[in-house]
């Protein structure tokens, strides 16, 4: 039973160590904070498909593996502001409590985004379904993402 109150409580400082971290660089300290927001992109069978990693400079990687129209890496870089946007948007869904909608890989027989937030050495990552939430605010996110840096042109024929 103890077992389950230290996990418990792991996990609430845990979380609240990243929103502290969050909102002291929202906030202009830019302590060397190591921030990166990363979509991975999965089929049913566990396959990388692609991914895109931002980091709190701005700078995006995109590496499409299979299934995508453009291979390879693209590389460059957003403003600050649209990063903290980003940011904000993430904790508008709850992403940093665990309150947004999560599934099991179990569950799984379409494919799935995989959706990360590091800051320092800490890191959350929920799991995005195709089937099972279609319209949830975590897929919205990845495609928000998707938009932010072009990547929608370089995954999805038009």
């Amino acid at each position: 039973m103890n077992y389950e109150i230290d996990d418990i409580d792991r996990e609430f400082q845990h979380k609240k160590r990243i929103r502290n971290n969050l909102n002291s660089f929202k906030n202009g300290d830019n302590r060397n904070f190591e921030i990166s927001v990363s979509l991975q992109r999965f089929d049913a069978q566990g396959n990388s498909q692609y991914t895109i990693v931002i980091d709190s400079n701005g700078n995006y990687e995109y590496k499409g593996i299979r299934n995508v129209y453009v291979f390879g890496e693209k590389t460059g870089k957003i403003t600050q502001r649209e990063f903290k946007d980003l940011l904000d948007k993430l904790e508008q869904i709850y992403f940093f409590s665990g309150d947004s909608k999560e599934v099991a890989l179990d569950q799984i027989d379409l494919g799935y985004s995989k959706l990360s937030v590091s800051i320092i050495q800490d890191t959350i990552e929920k799991i995005v379904s195709d089937k099972k939430f279609k319209d949830s605010d975590l897929r919205k996110l990845k495609n928000y993402i998707e938009r932010m840096i072009g990547a929608d042109q370089w995954i999805y024929k038009e």
